[in-house]
């Protein structure tokens, strides 16, 4: 035991903007952490069907912080279905102090909270939910009736912004439980990018042969 905070990340797989949030987690001197992934994918090749084109991701540096994949090389689909039994037992292991989860719709997050409120480890919940979509009122109703419980046994609410404060406020978590974070991105490939950007814009122009005087619409 190295006497330090030690918290358990479970997360579906490993997430291209997440993972340089991870490897920044190890610069923290007071904490000991884990990630817990239960699919290999975006680590290993897969096929978007939105995109029609397969995609993995570079940018994940998987070396430079503790993670394991609960289902060994499996590639599953980041779905409600997602689940990993062996997770019961790793964090039986490794004994967190705090576990951070994503979001309830997943059976890998909701195995994550029991295995948190049974053993009586504190939880840290993360997810980019809000308010701005139309629901259906009988399932308001009863998404409302199962959130505010589920929501009354998580300690700690890590926010991304207004939208997302006022989704857990709708389902009565109390402003003191919130703590406002960020929607973390790869800064230093956005950097590179950044730092020449007077030169991307311009190879961007000529490549699609738009002149400076037009405005190319988002």
């Amino acid at each position: 035991m190295t006497g330090k905070f030690r918290i358990a990340i479970v997360i579906s797989h490993p997430i291209q903007h997440f993972c340089p949030q991870y490897v920044s987690f190890t610069q923290n001197k007071d904490i000991e952490f884990k990630v817990f992934f239960a699919s290999t994918l975006g680590y290993k090749t897969y096929t978007d069907e939105n995109f029609g084109q397969e995609i993995s991701w570079g940018n994940l540096q998987l070396d430079k912080f503790e993670h394991i994949f609960l289902n060994g090389e499996v590639l599953l689909q980041a779905d409600k279905s997602l689940d990993a039994p062996s997770l019961n037992d790793q964090l039986d292991g490794y004994k967190p102090d705090m576990i951070f989860t994503y979001g309830y719709f997943q059976k890998l997050q909701r195995r994550a909270y029991r295995w948190a409120l049974k053993n009586k480890v504190s939880i840290a919940y993360i997810s980019d939910s809000e308010l701005r979509h139309k629901r259906n009122l009988a399932k308001e109703i009863l998404k409302s009736i199962y959130l505010k419980n589920y929501f009354s046994k998580i300690d700690f609410f890590l926010t991304m912004g207004n939208a997302n404060e006022d989704f857990y406020k709708k389902y009565g978590v109390a402003d003191n439980k919130m703590i406002r974070m960020h929607y973390p991105i790869d800064f230093f490939a956005y950097k590179k990018s950044y730092d020449q950007k007077e030169w991307l814009r311009t190879k961007t122009r000529d490549q699609y042969h738009i002149s400076e005087n037009e405005i190319v619409p988002c």
